[in-house]
């Protein structure tokens, strides 16, 4: 193994050991289902040229079976490894869970997983994922040095990696400059503040043409902790022992967005009945002079005609007293823990962080974790000052707090309190946000005692 990485796992592995952490059926879609491999039998036939061919099963949220990416990911996989038979099994990520559950229930093959920060947690806490350390020590992969790692959190669990991160996506702000240009109003710069966003925001809002200048999200770690970290707040204490949504910074950051909707009113309130009014506003369709999104969106805009219909920018996030924080994730593939083909599912994985699996995704507008085909061949239909801001978020980026146990479970506490601040032009944002701690500490207290 790399020493680099070894530093890698031992840093992330000491603070998760301080904050503690806790163990707390549909046939597959794509090709047939597998007759030659049930429950824990390896599948496994002969090759065309005589040797024995083993069937993986892979299953995801992202990778559409029957669409034409996917038969092209397993035709480059089969070039170099021609003995081993990829079966794609795909469900929504709201479901993956059950779908899971659902393999293993009925015996079904399963040997490779998809996973995000929330997935890993999951998986690694039922025992769902092999320990990659033992694999990685093998390989030529130099984490630390060729690959976009500021994320790994994402798929370390107890101070092991149990996914390697074949993606990146990294958050900032997008924005319309057909929209700008006509309200006559500077392009947003890399170093702009949150007082200078705020009055661009204002600009840029158009009542009688429905047009707004921003548009809030309701996502936590990947848009809240942005505008919190900038401007001075925190949201876990160092360790993980301790919310911390209370700190001036954080309450100062929910009060700012609030202010858009009901002060300003350069953002149309994130409810149902707000949405309806609003006419579906959204970037789309080119009533929104900002959006805040990740680097998957611009996925599509390479094709022609591009997905927007108009000309658009990207900006990092403005400044706050403490800086700029776009926010960094990643997606990995693991190997199912009891999987009877772990080193063909191994062989799948490192083909992934090889330079021919990461030139599929960067082919096809996706951000590969691996730097040299990144910097090399992703989003080569930008212009230069928007591809350079785009690398330079994931350059400057952070990412959320997932070496804890408590977040990906937090989101969903704490994203309702952040519902009810955005719902009422009356909210009690300190009141709320009090609120909002009491549960996230208990949320902390429930997990470390196995709930």
């Amino acid at each position: 193994m790399q020493t680099g990485f070894r530093k890698i796992l031992m840093w992330i592995g000491a603070i998760i050991v301080i904050a503690g952490c806790s163990n707390s059926a549909t046939e597959p879609v794509g090709s047939t289902q597998p007759s030659s491999a049930s429950g824990g039998q390896a599948a496994s036939s002969k090759a065309n040229d005589g040797e024995a061919q083993t069937e993986i099963t892979v299953l995801s949220w992202k990778f559409d079976p029957e669409s034409d990416l996917w038969n092209n990911i397993v035709s480059a996989f089969n070039e170099k490894h021609p003995n081993i038979k990829v079966h794609a099994v795909n469900a929504p990520t709201s479901e993956i869970d059950q779908k899971i559950t659902s393999m293993i229930a009925g015996k079904q093959p399963l040997d490779v997983l998809f996973t995000d920060s929330t997935r890993n947690l999951s998986f690694s806490s039922k025992g769902l994922l092999e320990d990659l350390g033992p694999y990685l020590e093998k390989s030529d992969i130099d984490l630390e040095n060729d690959y976009y790692v500021k994320s790994l959190s994402d798929h370390m669990y107890q101070g092991k990696l149990h996914g390697l991160p074949i993606l990146n996506m990294s958050y900032f702000v997008f924005y319309n400059k057909d929209l700008f240009d006509a309200a006559q109003v500077p392009y947003p710069t890399n170093d702009w503040t949150i007082e200078e966003f705020r009055e661009t925001a204002l600009k840029l809002t158009n009542a009688d043409k429905n047009q707004y200048g921003y548009n809030l999200r309701p996502w936590v770690g990947t848009h809240f902790l942005a505008w919190a970290y900038a401007m001075g707040g925190e949201y876990f204490s160092e360790d993980g022992s301790e919310a911390l949504v209370t700190s001036p910074g954080t309450v100062a950051a929910m009060q700012f967005l609030k202010d858009l909707v009901y002060t300003d009113r350069s953002a149309p309130a994130p409810t149902a009945q707000a949405a309806s009014q609003a006419g579906g506003v959204a970037f789309e369709s080119g009533n929104l002079a900002m959006n805040w999104s990740g680097s998957w969106d611009i996925a599509g805009t390479e094709k022609t005609p591009s997905k927007w219909a108009f000309n658009w920018g990207v900006a990092m996030p403005p400044k706050g007293e403490s800086g700029s924080f776009p926010i960094v994730i990643s997606n990995a593939w693991g190997i199912y823990s009891k999987s009877p083909n772990k080193d063909a599912a191994w062989k799948f994985i490192d083909w992934w962080m090889s330079d021919e699996g990461q030139m599929v995704l960067a082919r096809n507008g996706e951000f590969p974790s691996k730097k040299n085909i990144a910097l090399e061949h992703a989003f080569t239909h930008l212009d230069e000052e928007t591809r350079s801001t785009v690398f330079m978020t994931v350059d400057q980026g952070v990412s959320r707090p997932t070496q804890f146990p408590a977040m990906p479970r937090s989101e969903t506490t704490f994203g309702a309190r952040m519902e009810e601040v955005l719902a009422s032009k009356n909210s009690d944002v300190a009141a709320i946000m009090e609120t909002a701690n009491q549960e996230l500490n208990q949320l902390i207290k429930d997990i470390a005692a196995g709930k």
